[in-house]
């Protein structure tokens, strides 16, 4: 676990503005589970962000989908992905807002963050090294160097 701030202050309010990031891996579940521990008995306000990726338009030429079901599919892929979450949290006393977005998905934790003006992101990583943790820890590591906001990287997943 890592926590990177590049604010000099140290929250000291009533209640802390959480962004806790999901892609509906183990990786992220394990991220929402530890932040979970950490904010119980806080009451923090959290928000469990789900980014889409924009994967119809890369696949749009070998899958004929239409814009509708793609977003109806993304829907329902989204209900699930924050029932998970919401089931990690409550165990924790948190009852979390949700949003989507589509995109990419550290370009829209970052934007995310800035526009809520949050405390604290939460996100998971991979724990992986070499080529391999450079691809799939891209996100986390994107996180941390642009983040305006300190970040909680909670690596790998049980």
């Amino acid at each position: 676990i890592a926590i990177y701030t590049s604010k000099s202050d140290i929250y000291a309010g009533d209640s802390m503005k959480v962004l806790m990031c999901t892609d509906n891996s183990k990786f992220s579940e394990h991220a929402l589970e530890y932040g979970g521990k950490l904010l119980h008995g806080t009451e923090p306000q959290v928000t469990v962000l789900y980014v889409i990726p924009r994967t119809k338009d890369i696949y749009e030429h070998y899958v004929i989908v239409s814009e509708e079901d793609f977003r109806r599919k993304m829907a329902d892929v989204s209900a699930v992905v924050f029932d998970k979450a919401r089931k990690v949290l409550k165990k924790h006393g948190i009852d979390p807002m949700t949003e989507t977005r589509e995109g990419m998905a550290a370009d829209d934790i970052l934007k995310v963050a800035r526009e809520g003006d949050y405390d604290l992101i939460v996100v998971g990583s991979h724990g992986a090294s070499g080529v391999t943790g450079y691809m799939m820890g891209s996100v986390s590591s994107k996180v941390v160097q642009h983040a305006e906001t300190p970040v909680l990287v909670v690596r790998g997943g049980k």
